[in-house]
């Protein structure tokens, strides 16, 4: 059983698959809004699997913008918002925390710039990541290479699985 958390940070989770992360998280934390950002076909995993835990009236699944997109989770109607990137420019949200578990590790530099974009647009206080600390593939960009490792500070680090190359690290950006 979780303990339920009387805070509502707003969560921004970009890769997150079928939505395991974000459903654990809006059940510690009842009062808080999601964002999920992932390519489409993750997109409706997502949905279906949130909708079955949570009710379709909490999860809003938008894959065109138009005048009402963002209508129901913008008026509280719903607590998670599930799009893909191409509809990010219409997030005029901010958020608290970015949680990103193994996707940045697959992303190119020119994807990473964009949510690095994304990150500044929404004044994200935290980043919680779990990626690789050594590159698989050539285009790999690494934790320590990342764009926004400049204006950050690593508050917790450590190797989540030991005997592989993934950090787990939660920082606070500026």
């Amino acid at each position: 059983m979780y303990h339920r958390y009387s805070l509502n940070p707003r969560f921004i989770e970009i890769g997150a698959g079928f939505g395991m992360t974000t459903s654990r998280l809006m059940m510690l934390f009842p009062l808080s809004k999601f964002v999920i950002i992932d390519l489409f076909p993750n997109c409706s995993l997502a949905y279906i699997f949130l909708s079955a835990m949570f009710g379709t009236d909490q999860v809003q699944l938008v894959t065109e913008h138009d005048s009402h997109s963002f209508k129901d989770f913008k008026e509280n109607k719903s607590r998670c918002l599930i799009i893909p990137p191409w509809l990010v420019k219409f997030l005029n949200d901010n958020a608290d925390v970015v949680i990103n578990t193994m996707s940045f590790q697959h992303m190119n530099i020119n994807n990473l710039i964009f949510y690095d974009h994304l990150m500044n647009h929404a004044k994200v206080k935290y980043l919680y990541q779990v990626n690789r600390t050594i590159k698989k593939d050539l285009e790999d960009i690494t934790i320590a290479n990342q764009p926004w490792v400049h204006r950050s500070q690593v508050l917790h680090q450590s190797n989540l699985f030991p005997n592989t190359a993934h950090m787990e690290q939660f920082s606070r950006l500026s």
